[in-house]
């Protein structure tokens, strides 16, 4: 008795902090996200401008798709119901993610994880942004079916936004294939190293021999032009001045492992760099733990769910993708953002799971028994 109220308490402190969480970052949308420096609005403010057809403001494909959308919506004049609508959907992909656990089931440290994505969601989708119309996207991967045609559904939707909005999601594209089928022999963690060295090495190759550019060319030409600027604080700097096949292929690995363990924000000695480092590493570590522990206890080895490798594939693809081409660790962050909601799917996998039946029916993606 006594053991069921305690977790009863436990359940309900736990719900209580983060509704305490969505009640302040919606409060933090409706207050216009005050406290944030200037470069987190610079986004908004050009989708807003655009929006309502202002002239004179210099523009591309990708951000005049986002702001006809939101005037054929009709938010153009409500960027508070936007950041509103942007952050709802936000939350209810987490609230999917979560459906597996329950608030009594989740140590303090996760709770702090939970409402550091709430919060983060409020950052950089509580507003105009080009980022919510990945969640479509992280929707469909979350979804727990077991048939292998939803994968092309999902690739359907990659190609569409990487025509409309984004696109080097071409390339993500194609390392969400790589790593699908890789996860369906390797363990996650030797999927990552096997398919981060395999796809940036061909990449790489690609750039120097057919388009005569560095793998991290395009990094550095915004790096360059932004020297000495104070929004640019965090910029990605590359590990060797080497150049070429292999030179822009290390400085790809040292960034992606930057991603996971981010050594050139704790040299900034700042209290909110070290707060984004502890955040990033926290999370990263409970994803790979999550990963080989589902890894080692399923049935006859491997994720036990198509879902899963669904989620992991994405996610590896988008960082590994992003190791070429993200300026600084804010865009990193800022554009890692609608894909939380995947990681937290799988850090907040219940760990009393009972394990799959030997005569579940065979997935054919999977070639062995679910």
């Amino acid at each position: 008795m006594k053991e069921d109220l305690g977790i009863r308490t436990r359940s309900a402190q736990m719900h209580l902090l983060l509704i305490l969480a969505v009640g302040f970052s919606v409060v933090y949308i409706l207050a216009g996200h005050p406290f944030l420096p200037p470069k987190y609005s610079y986004d908004e403010e050009k989708i807003a401008a655009l929006a309502r057809e202002e002239p004179g403001i210099p523009t591309d494909k990708s951000f005049q798709i986002v702001a006809d959308i939101y005037r054929v919506t009709g938010l153009a004049d409500l960027p508070l119901l936007a950041g509103i609508i942007g952050f709802v959907a936000f939350c209810a992909i987490l609230l999917f993610a979560m459906r597996a656990r329950t608030a009594a089931r989740l140590s303090l440290v996760t709770v702090g994880i939970v409402a550091a994505v709430i919060f983060l969601g409020a950052v950089y989708l509580g507003h105009y942004a080009k980022e919510f119309f990945i969640l479509p996207i992280c929707a469909l991967v979350t979804m727990r079916t077991r048939r292998w045609p939803w994968d092309v559904v999902i690739l359907i939707f990659i190609i569409l936004y990487a025509v409309f909005f984004r696109s080097y999601w071409f390339i993500v594209g194609g390392f969400y294939v790589m790593f699908r089928l890789l996860l369906l022999k390797y363990s996650p963690l030797k999927s990552m190293i096997i398919g981060s060295i395999a796809g940036l090495a061909f990449l790489s190759a690609v750039f120097v021999f057919y388009m005569g550019l560095d793998l991290d060319h395009y990094r550095m030409v915004v790096n360059d032009s932004r020297v000495d600027n104070v929004d640019a604080q965090s910029a990605i700097q590359p590990l060797t001045s080497m150049g070429g096949f292999v030179g822009g292929f290390i400085n790809a690995l040292a960034v992606l492992a930057s991603f996971v363990v981010p050594i050139p924000l704790v040299a900034k000695g700042q209290f909110f760099y070290l707060l984004i480092v502890v955040f990033l590493m926290a999370l990263w570590v409970r994803l790979f733990t999550a990963l080989q522990k589902s890894w080692k206890t399923s049935v006859r080895g491997g994720a036990e769910d198509p879902w899963v490798q669904r989620c992991v594939a994405l996610l590896f693809a988008f960082t590994v993708v992003q190791s070429i081409f993200e300026p600084d660790y804010g865009s990193y962050i800022r554009h890692l953002s609608p894909l939380l909601p995947l990681m937290l799917s799988i850090v907040l996998q219940p760990s009393d799971q009972p394990k799959v039946a030997e005569e579940a029916p065979v997935d054919p993606m999977l070639n062995r028994t679910i």
